[in-house]
């Protein structure tokens, strides 16, 4: 969603956050994928390493929960013959960082794709392996916000956090 602000004063942050991803498991799977906490907010980039997605992720699913979710993960990706590597975890004192100062900026309006990709696992490790999946992180407070939704139709599965 595009959100246009004229002569108002906004208290709210305005990320605006795509992911994108196809349906083709790669043939080749990593052995290991290594998950840590970050910060995914307002900045224009792209998100596209394994280990980039993994930590989006992670991240989301953790501040989602209020929690440690590195169990959970383990579950979902043991199957396909993945080992998971939790290089950086929530402890009591810096989830509250992270769920507070946004690790995902407004991480609740990812709830709806975190479900969905904890009830299909398969889609989880395109997400995370594909080299065509992607992050794209940024804001609608300027006209690159339409980078975010360029060419994300070329997909199979695309989801949009917006705030």
């Amino acid at each position: 969603m595009i959100s246009i602000r004229n002569g108002i004063w906004e208290t709210n942050s305005s990320s605006t956050h795509a992911l994108v991803w196809n349906s083709d498991i790669p043939k080749h799977l990593p052995a290991v994928i290594d998950f840590g906490m970050g910060y995914f907010g307002w900045k224009f980039k792209y998100y596209r390493t394994i280990e980039e997605k993994a930590s989006y992720f992670y991240t989301g699913w953790c501040c989602l929960e209020n929690r440690d979710i590195a169990a959970e993960i383990t579950k979902l990706l043991t199957p396909f013959g993945i080992e998971c590597n939790f290089i950086s975890r929530p402890t009591l004192d810096n989830l509250f960082y992270y769920v507070d100062n946004g690790g995902i900026d407004h991480n609740n309006n990812l709830k709806e794709w975190i479900n969905y990709m904890r009830e299909h696992p398969d889609e989880l490790v395109n997400f995370l392996c594909s080299p065509d999946s992607f992050v794209h992180t940024g804001n609608d407070n300027d006209d690159r916000v339409d980078e975010i939704y360029k060419d994300v139709n070329k997909y199979e599965h695309y989801y949009f956090k917006g705030n």
